[in-house]
């Protein structure tokens, strides 16, 4: 887990002691540091953050060496107050880390014992940063150093500066040499300008293994997680700029342009990530013309991998709405979209170019071996003319999309008369320059007889749902899908570096993503999110039994998977936090959802009842005695 204080459990057992009297007799405790003021007990380089004012002090100390950066030190001073001729850190310090979670609302998470109501209402946090905003390309002043989480969170993040500030987040921007992991922020409301997300407005560096959930909004560049990640204009010969990784966001999103689940825009590379909040452009600022609303990011310019988004997309402006990316000029590899998109528009004498896709409105880059599932709906209006534009994988091409599929049901009801309407099962548009090779589209599902609306068929194919899921293999009408697609190994030869991208399951599903997430060195289509195939139950495990302190927290997408059918049935359901359980009819437990706490991991045995809380579930077991797993656990007596 997140690293202790000290060995000793006395210290900590006086430290809750300390905190205690604080909040009875009004005192405040400026840390429970060992004697001299050294901040880096385990002596890993990182300064150790107890309270939400040391968290607040990083703004001073963007490099994260210890020394406050700003002229007026007190504040830093205060926060990590030291003893004559010692030090913050010892030697060398290279950023911050958390030793516990954090929690706005909670006056134990203060050294003082009170509750900041400067950061908690009116304006709320200040982003950390230098105050001056970032905007959309890194360019400094941002966190310039490592931020680990080490599994702990930070709840109930408020920020309210929609009239004066850009770059809004926890943090304003996370510069070039700046890192953040193992950071998980919950329940959080930030709303702001431009270059808005839970974690950080602008993301230059490198974000691994770290979520947000809750609700972001702003005018545009608006992302669940990130508003931008893109570094300096100069990025391309920089091999680690503008990284997210194994991270998520579960938060609703709303603006005007550039809006994404995750991230705003992306000119940087996503791996293994995902997003399943809604998307809302409501066209109503003075980002209304801009394009770029999806599931997973507004805009890609950049590289997307192994990554899904589940979240509906709505529109009643936007000119580029996506289940995945409203726009891609970069390259989406191996990645999947389930949410609907749904774009409403009243015409008003306006003329529209409007795109609208499965997977991502208009294709100017590349997208190798990804799929759409989710239905394609556009209603018009009112007297708006131009271009409408709808396909079930992507709205426009002008790029290449290599070895992929669509599912999604299309529905366009536009006014009679419209001179430009292009609808098909995969494209609604393909351009001159546009190349599609080994795709499909399902043609009963999708409800259009018609692959591209208007371009070349070359290297389409329209089937039925039985022959999409027939072959198991590479086989067939998927022969060439384990080409070397993606020229990973540089030699432009499609028989060498084969990929393997798929698992193609019976011979009643569709082909389903498979991937390397966990860590186990196999790829597999289970661990890759909610694709269109049913997911095994999991079998009934009995953890070990932990106490809070022994409990390793984890972040990122892994997450337990959800039990379809079980041949007993479900009794009665309980919904925790993030995770739900079931009793059985044969009155055992199954539980699944976020499992960072082993609330999702109920121990075996018979059971007659079960609640769950935000991170726990107890269960009564049918010899009265009650089990608790998760944040909470033990083995406790019945009542008497």
């Amino acid at each position: 887990m997140g690293k202790l204080r000290a060995s000793s459990l006395s210290l900590i057992v006086i430290a809750a002691l300390l905190l205690a009297l604080a909040a009875t007799f009004g005192f405040g405790i400026a840390n429970s540091q060992s004697p001299g003021g050294i901040y880096d007990t385990d002596g890993d380089g990182l300064i150790e953050i107890e309270f939400l004012e040391q968290l607040n002090a990083v703004r001073y100390d963007l490099d994260g060496n210890g020394i406050a950066d700003d002229a007026d030190t007190a504040e830093y001073e205060t926060a990590f107050p030291v003893v004559g001729s010692q030090e913050v850190c010892g030697d060398g310090c290279r950023g911050y880390e958390l030793t516990r979670s954090l929690d706005f609302r909670e006056s134990g998470s203060y050294s003082g014992g009170e509750i900041r109501i400067a950061w908690t209402a009116n304006r709320g946090w200040q982003p950390l940063g230098s105050g001056d905003g970032i905007r959309r390309y890194y360019g400094g002043d941002g966190f310039d150093a490592v931020f680990e989480g080490n599994g702990y969170t930070i709840s109930n993040l408020y920020i309210y500066r929609v009239s004066d500030q850009s770059s809004v987040g926890l943090f304003e921007g996370i510069g070039r040499s700046g890192s953040v992991s193992g950071l998980g922020i919950i329940d959080a409301d930030v709303s702001g300008q431009n270059e808005v997300g839970v974690l950080a407005g602008v993301n230059g560096g490198a974000v691994a293994d770290s979520y947000a959930t809750g609700s972001v909004s702003g005018d545009s560049y608006v992302g669940g997680l990130v508003g931008v990640n893109a570094g300096e204009v100069s990025r391309v010969t920089d091999d680690r700029y503008a990284e997210i990784s194994g991270s998520y966001a579960e938060v609703s999103v709303q603006g005007n342009g550039e809006l994404g689940g995750l991230v705003g825009e992306n000119e940087g590379a996503i791996s293994s990530s995902y997003a399943t909040g809604d998307v809302s452009a409501t066209g109503s600022g003075s980002s209304a013309a801009h394009d770029g609303a999806g599931g997973l990011v507004g805009s890609n310019g950049g590289a997307i991998t192994n990554s899904y988004a589940t979240g509906d997309v709505f529109s009643n402006a936007e000119r580029r709405v996506g289940g995945l990316a409203g726009g891609n000029g970069g390259t989406i590899t191996a990645s999947f979209a389930t949410g609907t998109v749904a774009v409403d528009i009243v015409g008003q004498g306006r003329y529209w170019d409007l795109y609208a896709g499965g997977l991502t409105a208009r294709n100017r880059g590349v997208i190798i071996a990804s799929y759409a599932t989710g239905a394609v709906k556009v209603s018009v209006t009112g007297d708006a003319q131009g271009a409408f534009v709808a396909g079930g994988l992507a709205g426009g091409n002008g790029g290449n999309v290599i070895a992929s599929y669509a599912t999604g049901d299309i529905l366009v009801d536009v006014p009679d008369g419209v001179e430009h309407l292009y609808v098909g099962g995969l494209i609604g548009f393909n351009d001159d320059d546009g190349v599609v090779l080994f795709c499909f589209w399902d043609v009963q599902t999708s409800g259009q007889t018609i692959g591209i609306g208007e371009g070349g068929l070359a290297g389409v194919q329209g089937m039925s749902t039985a022959d999409l899921q027939m072959p198991t293999g590479y086989t067939g009408i998927y022969g060439n899908w384990n080409a070397d697609l993606d020229n990973a190994d540089g030699d432009d030869n499609p028989t060498t570096g084969r990929d393997d991208f798929w698992d193609f399951g019976t011979v009643s599903q569709y082909p389903a993503l498979r991937a390397e997430i966990d860590g186990d060195g196999v790829a597999t289509w289970e661990e890759f999110g909610p694709q269109d195939r049913p997911l095994p139950a999991l079998p009934t495990a009995t953890p070990t039994p932990q106490s809070a302190a022994e409990v390793t927290p984890t972040l990122g997408p892994m997450r337990t998977i959800p039990p379809t059918a079980t041949p007993a049935g479900f009794i009665s359901l309980s919904g925790g936090g993030e995770h739900a359980c079931g009793l059985l009819y044969d009155s055992t437990i199954t539980c699944w959802g976020e499992n960072g706490q082993g609330q999702a991991s109920p121990p075996s045995g018979k059971f007659t009842a079960l609640v769950s809380g935000n991170s726990y579930t107890c269960g009564l077991r049918t010899d009265g005695v009650v089990v608790c797993w998760g944040s909470i656990s033990g083995v406790f007596s019945g009542p008497q």
